[in-house]
């Protein structure tokens, strides 16, 4: 597969045209996610939540546009499956619940600053999995939400950065913190497939793993040209009331922080349609945080 990077400008300005009109006057998640890992049926709000991830590699000065996403739900039900694709597909890294802080972060006390894995992955993908058994879970804060940490050492502090998106799965969240849990911008629950599905996973099973290597080239090369975008805002005026719409239908506000992932879902849909935030996608923006909600209120989050 070729580097997206690697296309002449030619190239890449008749791909971004021919991808301009396959979506014009659609919401890019409703087309794009059939791209994402094709081997596993269904979950389609995952992919949905995975392809806005992609599609939010770059922070904008002094705002995070970076989206976390959780998945969580019962064990053996792909929640693996997509982050072994992100794996394969989008060279990010693993770390299993074994990873420890020093590990992470690094080692102040060595010469060299140590392991630096989050550092080392700045402006890729971080893939934890079993995230619910991980230590010091909350030491990640910090990386989420402003894409950097600090490391002390002799009395001096440096600044290092870790502007990761992070992909956590988990069987369960009731024990993770209120605070940890509100820097993940969307929450996917994964439920047992119902009888379709199943009898689609098993003729996938049967007739053998997709060869997706020309999808996944596809999908690169339309991440590269949605990050090279730097959305802005169309018409502030008309943005507000889809807001107010939804509060009043909900009979309750949000927090500033609820809000702010929001503007990052929907910047990272107006990404993928080369165009500016209308209400149109903070309208797909609020449904999608709104369902990342109750998912987990569902599952006792």
């Amino acid at each position: 597969m070729r580097d997206p990077y690697d296309y002449t400008q030619e190239e890449l300005a008749y791909a971004k045209a021919c991808f301009e009109q396959e979506i014009r006057g659609e919401n890019p998640l409703d087309i794009l996610p059939k791209f994402i890992c094709p081997s596993i049926i269904g979950n389609d709000d995952a992919k949905r939540a995975l392809t806005c991830m992609l599609a939010s590699q770059f922070d904008t000065p002094h705002k995070r546009q970076r989206t976390h996403l959780l998945f969580y739900g019962i064990a053996g039900t792909a929640k693996t499956g997509l982050i072994d694709w992100l794996v394969d597909s989008w060279d990010s890294l693993y770390i299993s619940m074994d990873a420890s802080s020093a590990t992470l972060k690094g080692d102040s006390r060595r010469s060299n600053g140590g392991v630096q894995l989050l550092n080392a992955y700045d402006q890729g993908i971080v893939c934890m999995d079993d995230f619910e058994m991980f230590p010091k879970k909350d030491i990640l804060r910090d990386v989420m939400e402003k894409g950097m940490y600090t490391l002390a050492k002799g009395g001096k502090y440096k600044s290092v950065p870790a502007r990761v998106r992070v992909v956590a799965a988990c069987n369960d969240v009731s024990g993770l913190s209120e605070a940890i849990k509100s820097r993940f911008d969307i929450a996917c629950y994964f439920d047992v497939p119902d009888i379709d599905e199943s009898v689609e996973i098993a003729k996938s099973m049967a007739s053998g793993r997709v060869d997706a290597t020309s999808l996944d080239e596809i999908v690169w090369i339309y991440m590269a040209l949605a990050n090279q975008h730097v959305p802005g805002f169309a018409d502030p005026e008309t943005i507000a009331p889809v807001f107010e719409r939804h509060f009043k239908r909900e009979g309750e506000g949000k927090t500033g922080r609820w809000i702010s992932s929001v503007y990052r879902i929907a910047s990272s849909i107006a990404r993928l349609r080369f165009g500016d935030v209308t209400a149109e996608e903070a309208r797909w923006a609020i449904e999608m945080k709104a369902k990342s909600d109750e998912a987990l209120e569902c599952m006792g989050g």
